[in-house]
């Protein structure tokens, strides 16, 4: 499988790079791009929970970054057969236009939570509230 995101450098193979604290592999796709790759019955809070883990701890980006859903749930791009969600925390250059959300949807291409609110579906140790 080949995947190119906004310009990105095409790649055939994947690394997966962090598990978050609520269990959910974080592959990186590119440089401001990675997928939340869904497990079991996870609900979107599990889902914005892990990305924006994922940014904090991994990219080292805080607070008032933004993070938003680039390609929503669906079939995964970096695990075959699995569904995932795409994050950027770099909408430039990209063919989404980013919109607050009012909910934790995943379902929606440019819904956009600050990486501090999605940090409010996780506990202390990183899992969902």
């Amino acid at each position: 499988m080949i995947a190119v995101f906004g310009g990105g450098l095409a790649s055939g193979v994947y690394a997966q790079s962090f598990e978050s604290g609520t269990r959910l592999p974080v592959n990186s796709v590119s440089g401001s791009q990675f997928e939340v790759i869904e497990e079991g019955s996870v609900g979107s809070p599990q889902v914005w929970c892990a990305a924006a883990t994922y940014s904090n701890d991994v990219l080292g980006q805080y607070a008032k970054t933004e993070l938003t859903v680039i390609s929503p749930r669906g079939p995964s791009v970096t695990s075959p057969g699995r569904k995932g969600v795409v994050f950027s925390t770099d909408t430039t250059g990209l063919d989404v236009v980013p919109r607050a959300a009012n909910s934790a949807t995943t379902d929606i291409a440019g819904v956009t939570f600050a990486v501090s609110m999605a940090l409010t579906f996780c506990d202390e140790e990183g899992e969902v509230n």
